[in-house]
This record gives structure tokens, sequence and C-alpha cells, in this order.
């Protein structure tokens, strides 16, 4: 359960911007080479145990498009000259930022990937068609991230899947 405290966190961190972000590299195996960054976001405090905890609280809070906005803002500012993996929580397919054509990921120079995880439930399908087939035209790649659920796989077309592809 949200506290009100958790509430307040995401609020400070949007509205002064301190959402913390950790990039782990995505290397080639065969190379031994790293070939991308997979941007993370972070709570900038301890006010949560895990990130998915921080976005359950944005969307109750009424802000997790800003939230994902201010995480892809960041994940662009600070990863210049890589291709870039960026994940999406569920809930921002219901709000229209994503596919502006003054957000962060498009301003991006290198490849872009978003990644959805197969968690995604399947009442989002309409819009998250929807949404992806948008910025796929703007040149944005996706992958199924942890891709086991078969529904979901069938039901998105995807030009890349995460590394472990299964």
């Amino acid at each position: 359960m949200t506290t009100a405290k958790q509430i307040r966190s995401v609020h400070r961190y949007l509205d002064e911007e301190t959402l913390r972000i950790v990039f782990q590299p995505i290397v080639d195996l065969k190379t031994r080479k790293t070939y991308a960054y997979d941007a993370l976001a972070r709570p900038a405090d301890g006010a949560f145990d895990n990130p998915l905890a921080m976005f359950e609280a944005a969307v109750e809070a009424g802000r997790v498009a800003e939230m994902g906005r201010l995480h892809r803002s960041q994940a662009v500012q600070m990863c210049r000259g890589w291709p870039l993996f960026l994940n999406l929580f569920p809930d921002e397919f219901d709000h229209p930022l994503l596919v502006r054509p003054d957000d962060p990921l498009f301003r991006h120079r290198w490849p872009v990937c978003i990644e959805i995880t197969e968690s995604v439930p399947l009442k989002y399908f309409e819009q998250c068609h929807s949404v992806l087939a948008e910025v796929r035209k703007k040149g944005v790649m996706l992958a199924i991230d942890d891709a086991r659920e078969e529904a979901l796989r069938r039901q998105l077309r995807h030009e890349a899947q995460a590394a472990d592809g299964n």
C-alpha cells in the first residue's frame, strides 16, 4: 500500500527533477563490447523499496506520465553517443505524453529501443498498439523485456527483443 510519504516523494522527485537514473551496459557476448545502455529509473531516496513501487505511487499520484517523461529526458541527456533502451511502465499508455513530437526519446541521435514488460496486461493492448505504432513510425524500436508471454508476442510485432530473448 502506498503511503502519504511516498506520494509526497513522487511529487518532490518530479517538482525538483530529482529522479535517479542508472545505466546498465548491454554487452555483445561475442565481442565483449558494450553496444548500448539500459536506462533504469531509481528512487532518489529511501522512500521506496524498489522502482516498481515508485511507479505505482506515481500512478496513484496521477503523475506516472510525467515520471516516465522525466526518466526519458534524463536518459537522453546523460547517455549521448550510445544506443539506448528505455522501459515503459504500462500505465504510461493511458497518457499522450509519449507520442508528442517533443518527447525526449525523439531527440536522441542514436538508436532508441523502448522496452515493455511481458507483464503488460492485455487490457492495455489497444492503447499499447496505437502508441507503439506511432513511436515506431518515428524510428523507435520495440523490445519485449523478459519475453515469455506468447499471447503478447503474437499481438505485437517487434524489431528487437531484449538480450534474454526467450
